[in-house]
């Protein structure tokens, strides 16, 4: 095998299914090139037999796409893989290796050069040189302790990706009653916008090139029907990182997509994400009729000093009417918020928590997946870190930046604290880490299935009930400024613990139920 791509979780969840569709076109794009490339998708890289069934596939190269949240088990996983096989070439890519490539080209990573930028075809031209007993030197977008080439343009056309490689996608979906099943896609890639903290606009820049491509209208719907008829799939999840695109010609592509799928008269449900200026009403109803369900949308604050800060382009006043639309045409919403910033006060907390308590009281509006109070995180590569810096706020090895204002600082301290008693990721597929739990190692997707509704009704309620309830009654002790500030959290978190503490067994005999019920 000339490469082998491996694919992992974005959580390190040992039970997560994800698609990883980005690297399924990869290997795709590089099998019309004539190149051996094998796909395999580990969702737990520390799991046992990892590094044994990857080497076993015998691959001249290997790469894997680093992401923030998947460093640590990457580099572990790369390190021990390199130790095994030194005499595969070891490739990463990803965000934080393109921004900062000599973090991850040290002697211990295991790490042979980097893919910096996109990937596609950067790595068609390593492996044919591979191939032709060749250096890598001068190979455009790759980067190594020896050598700093130059960055390799984007691709012009994301058509020629192809559709994604398939493997082991019978087998994961074979579990999984067809009424169940969902599809992961990617219409486009990159993001128009320039956020400070993130990292997609510096990603894309780094190659030059428009920072937001989109495939053709024909050629997604194709492909979604071509996974419908294929697999019995009839929902669908768009992964891409702003599916509208910017202006006229954007909305004017995303009514493309809805007319085509529209005139192929079959039913197919699906879930996008974008920008919440890209909402407007005439795409909208378009979308809904051809099949649109949800919408995840990055609101990140509702204070405008925030909202300036992390560079939204966006006006805090402009986010209800924009909620209220998507409510009032019956299209499900999922919102994110950076809750904590350096400049938060706790007038700013409370529009916050408004906002929670808002989509708590919505039909259609929800909190997506991940933890509601989660603070700014300042990584090093992106430009909010060095606006902070010039500022005189310095983020630490985790990318946490001190909050100016002591009474919020005191109450991300204390939401800290609440997390310690709900020891868990939100976004992973179980929400409570579990010593031991159900055995789920047969028929574990149906067990998923089975328990999911439970699973995200339980989120929501520590999401939307317990957390933010709690939080208001800090706010309320903070802002009395009376002498036993200190008893009183104390005495709000063992109410929290209470409340939480008796979930964990509850989600064990759910799965215990959905697992027993499976195998009958």
């Amino acid at each position: 095998m000339h490469i082998l791509i491996v694919a992992t979780s974005l959580y390190n969840d040992r039970f997560a299914t994800d698609w990883r569709p980005d690297l399924r076109y990869t290997t795709s794009f590089l099998r019309s090139k004539g190149i051996e490339a094998g796909y395999i998708y580990e969702p737990a890289l520390a799991s046992p037999g990892v590094v044994a069934r990857c080497g076993a596939l015998a691959p001249e190269m290997l790469f894997l796409e680093i992401s923030e949240e998947t460093r640590s088990p990457a580099l572990t996983f790369l390190a021990r893989f390199k130790r095994a096989h030194s005499e595969v070439l070891v490739a990463a890519g990803g965000i934080p290796a393109t921004l900062r490539p000599m973090d991850f080209l040290g002697s211990d990573t295991g790490i042979d050069c980097i893919v910096a930028g996109e990937r596609d075809a950067t790595l068609v031209e390593a492996v044919e040189r591979l191939r032709r007993g060749d250096g890598l030197g001068g190979v455009a977008g790759l980067q190594s302790k020896d050598s700093r080439n130059p960055p390799r343009p984007l691709l012009e056309n994301l058509d020629s990706l192809g559709q994604m490689a398939h493997d082991g996608l019978a087998e994961l979906l074979h579990p999984i009653a067809p009424p169940e099943r969902v599809g992961y896609l990617v219409s486009s890639r990159g993001c128009y916008a320039n956020c400070s903290f993130c990292g997609i606009p510096a990603f894309f820049r780094y190659s030059g090139g428009m920072g937001w491509r989109g495939r053709s209208p024909d050629v997604v719907v194709a492909e979604m029907f071509a996974l419908r008829e294929q697999f019995e799939i009839s929902k669908f999840v768009f992964l891409d990182d702003d599916f509208i695109g910017p202006g006229e010609q954007g909305q004017e592509r995303a009514r493309c997509i809805a007319e085509e799928i529209i005139r192929r008269r079959q039913r197919i449900e699906y879930f996008i994400c974008c920008r919440l200026n890209d909402v407007r009403r005439r795409t909208f109803e378009l979308l809904k009729q051809s099949g649109l369900e949800g919408v995840g949308v990055s609101v990140e604050s509702m204070n405008q000093p925030s909202l300036n800060l992390l560079g939204k382009g966006l006006r805090a006043d402009a986010i209800y009417p924009v909620l209220e639309l998507l409510e009032g045409m019956g299209i499900r919403c999922e919102v994110n918020l950076i809750f904590f910033d350096p400049y938060a006060t706790l007038e700013g907390v409370r529009k916050n928590l408004a906002l929670l308590d808002y989509l708590r009281k919505s039909e259609y509006l929800s909190y997506s997946d991940a933890f509601p109070f989660n603070e700014l995180t300042a990584f090093p590569w992106s430009r909010v870190a060095a606006m902070l810096r010039n500022d005189g706020l310095s983020a630490d090895e985790n990318g946490r930046v001190p909050i100016r204002d002591q009474r919020v600082a005191r109450l991300a301290q204390f939401v800290g604290c609440l997390r310690r008693h709900i020891p868990c990721c939100f976004k992973k597929t179980f929400l409570f880490e579990r010593a031991s739990a159900a055995d789920t190692s047969a028929g574990s997707l149906e067990a998923q299935a089975m328990a999911s509704r439970f699973l995200i009704g339980l989120r929501r309620w520590i999401g939307l009930e317990v957390l933010p309830r709690t939080v208001y009654a800090a706010c309320e002790v903070l802002e009395s400024g009376s002498g036993d500030v200190e008893a009183r959290l104390e005495e709000l978190e063992g109410s929290f613990e209470n409340a939480v503490t008796p979930l964990r067994t509850l989600e064990q005999e759910v799965l215990r139920y959905a697992v027993g019920q499976s195998h009958e």
